[in-house]
């Protein structure tokens, strides 16, 4: 079956076979764009329903329709036949990983109402769930509002994609009390399967669900540490940490930043949390004692020390940020090594001797001066300031003069 439309700078051409079903075709366009070339486009479009623009790498296509005439499936060339639901004049596509192989099998593929919980991972919830409405009964709608939140699928290294969709919470809100009671019992029994994980941008919505009380904080938890291991962006993290800190206090959202931090995960109310505690923990002040070693911390002005004693003199206020500065990073983790009584002893010195004179003269540069003579040297001095008693760098050498505050700078 072949049908082609010339009309300026527009051309269609169907790409189906001519065992389509009836009233079923994909169609192949191509637009020139002024100044920009030409832009393919396929089209699956079937009779009394609202064409679905699809994607398509190869140049031919096959559709067929299940024994049910509920679904299509269609094969543009690709490995495998692609699902597509018939829903009250609405065609939706599965999302991939797709259910078939390069075989047609219906038997592999879930009707519309077993794939619409999966369904907002490609789809807004809320165009999912207005056709849903239209062929559920009430329970069933309960159970889809439970299996479709903070919907998630694991990609590669334990990542995470954000699927999260406000419309969720808006239309549960909408609903009765009685409604949203079960749908929140629902998600407690959903998520106290130890394989079940959220995503991470739903962490906290889903934490507010569940209530703070001493019967879900065990399920709090162990959501927090599920949602963690799967590396979330910092932000959502930094949400759901700002949310336990608030409903639970702050011994057990120090504990659940410790335990972050095991993890490797990084985010400012963790790390604030964590560097105004006493509390042990042994990754948080193993990253502390690493942190201290970086040189531009050592020109952040608001570390001052007077003696063996070191201050923050600027300290970060409430609400907890989600995200730190750079100059506010370094500061927590000063903050944090005076608090812990983590300060090594060389680090006032070096913190003091960011005020010694620097003796370096204009010329010659270190590069052309004779070794252990005076030079001119691009260093920034404030961040070679220690630990050690002489600091050779590349191109020059500074020489520490402790009892006389001096720094010189000598060609190596």
């Amino acid at each position: 079956m072949l049908a082609i439309t010339l009309g300026g700078c527009f051309t269609s051409q169907e790409v189906d076979g001519a065992d389509s079903p009836p009233g079923t075709k994909l169609v192949r366009s191509y637009q020139l764009v002024p100044g920009l070339g030409d832009e393919t486009l396929y089209t699956l479009r079937a009779e009394g329903y609202e064409p679905l623009r699809v994607t398509c790498s190869k140049g031919e296509g096959k559709i067929a329709e299940s024994p049910d005439k509920s679904r299509l499936a269609f094969w543009c060339g690709e490995s495998k036949w692609r699902v597509v639901y018939k829903v009250k004049g609405k065609l939706l596509e599965e999302c991939p990983p797709y259910a078939m192989g390069s075989t047609l099998n219906w038997g592999a593929a879930k009707d519309f109402k077993a794939a619409a919980p999966e369904l907002v991972r490609c789809t807004r919830f809320s165009n999912v769930s207005q056709l849903y409405r239209q062929v559920a009964t009430e329970a069933e709608l309960r159970e889809f509002f439970v299996q479709s939140f903070g919907m998630t699928e694991r990609i590669g290294a334990n990542k995470d994609v954000v699927y999260w969709d406000d419309a969720w919470l808006n239309e549960l809100f909408a609903a009765s009390e009685s409604f949203q009671r079960q749908v929140r019992e629902g998600l407690k029994v959903r998520f106290s399967r130890p394989g079940s994980v959220v995503d991470a941008s739903a962490l906290t919505a889903l934490l507010s669900m569940l209530g703070a009380t001493k019967e879900t904080e065990p399920l709090l938890h162990s959501l927090f540490l599920r949602t963690v291991a799967q590396e979330p962006r910092a932000h959502s993290l930094a949400s759901a940490m700002a949310w336990v800190h608030h409903k639970l206090g702050d011994a057990v959202a120090t504990r659940y930043a410790c335990e972050a931090m095991a993890l490797h995960s990084l985010h400012a109310p963790g790390l604030l949390l964590l560097a105004r505690s006493q509390k042990p923990c042994e990754s948080f002040d193993d990253y502390v004692a690493s942190a201290l070693n970086e040189p531009s911390l050592l020109c952040n002005p608001h570390i001052q020390c007077k003696g063996t004693e070191c201050e923050v003199a600027y300290r970060i206020t409430e609400p907890m940020p989600h995200e730190l500065t750079q100059a506010e990073w370094e500061q927590v983790v000063v903050l944090a090594a005076v608090q812990r009584k983590q300060v090594p002893a060389w680090f006032p010195r070096a913190i003091r001797r960011r005020e010694y004179v620097v003796e370096m003269p204009q010329s010659p540069s270190c590069t052309e001066a004779k070794p252990g003579t005076p030079c001119a040297c691009q260093v920034k001095v404030c961040e070679q300031v220690g630990p050690t008693a002489e600091q050779t760098l590349v191109g020059c050498t500074l020489k520490f003069d402790d009892k006389g505050r001096r720094i010189q700078v000598l060609a190596p």
